[in-house]
């Protein structure tokens, strides 16, 4: 498939008029309004016009323009990220339209491909789990923003990246793009003095806290590394940005930033040694032997913390101390808000309370004790654990629909990189693998997965994954068989 075939052919005929009518629209709006606003008009049909005509360039725009986005509240208390999340909309109906006027060519075959059917089968059960939701407008809203977020970044992904070439690029623009908020973060954090405290905010308004920004940070390491090893020419000037970003890393004071990226450079390894399924099996034995140990006769409730104890520290190595003693406000509010999960689940294990439906539901579920300064949560964050998010939101079903996703997506990669022959095609598949862990680990203890930073990444290297080995597999298939199976 060509990417061109993405856009919408517009006869020119129709062209000028629409133009014409639209400009006299705009100024006689201005005119009759007394105001500047309808003269944007112009500027923003023809930008939508781009979009149709030229749908790859929009998603190319995408990505220079994420590390920029910034979160935007309304007075009616929505809010969004803009300039992205219009994009992603806009992409979102470009993508639908595609997929209807071509729905005879889509394959049932590659539609079948197992990182496919894991995602389909995470949204079928994410929208049987809305109807049972105990707030049936708040999941919805939540099942209709994770559609866009799949059908823009993972569908289109799928549909436009088919080659080593068309990757680069898009991660490539990121990245420049991505330089200038790190540049511009670490010259605010120096004038500060590198303080912990300072670390919260410096790069505002483009990351919403610390931990947003090191994530993206984090994750864009593999990317680097690809282009380190992989680059024949600017190779010094790629290791200056590796160089720069690590220690972007470090002074973004992030303690999951520092165990992701050991995870990160662990999939190397662990990938190239095909241990990846035997790794998969050890972390989930150690993950419910451990959590039973917690909840078994009920000793999470040896957790509590020292209420006056407990509180914001402003040197990074007093926040570790405090970690280890459990007197570090945001790991013990964490800690605050899983029991709550865990006496929702023992409420609602199957189905779970809803999609999106936390925030509004936790706190008749928390125990006193564990209370911090914090607990009051005006800022409305969720549990700080995409993986228990899930299990309160969606019941048993739901975080095992989701983890057979994440594993599915880590067993496949890994074949992949090993049945690859094209070397710089297996690096790129290393580097999305190792993108992809850094993701997951963030999730044990963040929930970043609907944020455009990350979640852009989170779909990303799934879609490019799964069209490279539905690209591979179908290399295998009788000459036949291939015409009609190529989208």
């Amino acid at each position: 498939m060509k990417a061109s075939d993405l856009s919408i052919q517009i006869p020119k005929k129709y062209w000028f008029a629409g133009l014409a009518a639209i400009l006299v629209i705009s100024v006689g709006g201005a005119l009759a309004l007394d105001s500047f606003l309808p003269l944007l008009l112009p500027g923003a049909v023809l930008f939508v016009a781009w979009a149709v005509l030229d749908t790859p360039a929009i998603y190319t725009l995408y990505f220079a323009l994420l590390p920029f986005s910034v979160e935007t509240y309304f007075s009616n208390g929505l809010g969004t990220d803009l300039p992205t999340e219009p994009i992603m909309l806009g992409l979102t109906a470009l993508t639908v339209i595609y997929l209807v006027r071509n729905i005879q060519n889509i394959s049932g075959w590659i539609i079948a491909h197992p990182i496919n059917l894991a995602l389909l089968l995470h949204l079928t059960w994410l929208a049987f789990a809305t109807v049972y939701s105990v707030d049936t407008l708040i999941s919805f809203k939540f099942l209709l923003a994770k559609s866009w977020y799949v059908i823009s970044l993972f569908v289109l992904s799928w549909l436009l990246i088919d080659t080593p070439e068309k990757l680069k690029r898009i991660i490539k623009i990121y990245l420049i793009a991505l330089l200038v908020v790190v540049v511009y973060a670490l010259v605010n954090h120096a004038l500060d003095g590198f303080t912990f405290v300072a670390s919260n905010f410096v790069m505002a308004p483009f990351y919403r806290n610390h931990v947003n920004y090191g994530a993206a940070l984090t994750i864009a390491i593999p990317f680097l590394w690809f282009f380190f090893t992989s680059e024949n020419g600017g190779r010094w000037l790629w290791m200056l940005y590796f160089l720069i970003l690590m220690v972007a890393v470090y002074f973004a004071y992030l303690r999951a930033a520092y165990v992701a990226m050991v995870a990160i450079f662990g999939t190397y390894y662990i990938v190239r040694w095909r241990l990846m399924r035997p790794v998969l099996v050890l972390s989930l034995i150690v993950a419910v032997f451990g959590v039973l140990q917690i909840i078994e006769e009920n000793r999470y409730l040896e957790l509590a913390p020292d209420y006056e104890k407990t509180i914001a520290h402003k040197e990074f190595d007093d926040l570790l101390s405090a970690t280890a003693k459990g007197e570090d406000i945001s790991t013990m509010e964490r800690i605050y808000r899983w029991v709550a999960g865990y006496q929702m689940i023992r409420e609602k294990t199957w189905l779970g309370f809803g999609p999106g439906t936390f925030y509004e539901n936790y706190k008749p579920y928390t125990v006193k004790s564990f209370e911090t300064y914090v607990s009051d949560n005006p800022e409305k964050s969720g549990i700080h654990s995409y993986y228990l998010m899930t299990l309160v939101e969606q019941g048993i079903p739901g975080l095992v629909v989701f983890l057979i996703l994440v594993i599915t997506v880590l067993v496949y990669g890994e074949g992949l990189y090993h049945r690859l022959d094209d070397p710089v095609k297996k690096r790129w598949v290393l580097a999305l693998l190792m993108c992809y862990v850094g993701i997951a680990v963030f999730q044990i203890i963040n929930d970043l997965v609907e944020t455009d930073k990350i979640g852009t990444f989170f779909f990303l290297c799934m879609a490019v994954l799964s069209r490279w080995d539905s690209d591979l597999r179908l290399v295998g298939l009788p000459s036949s068989d291939k015409a009609s199976e190529k989208p």
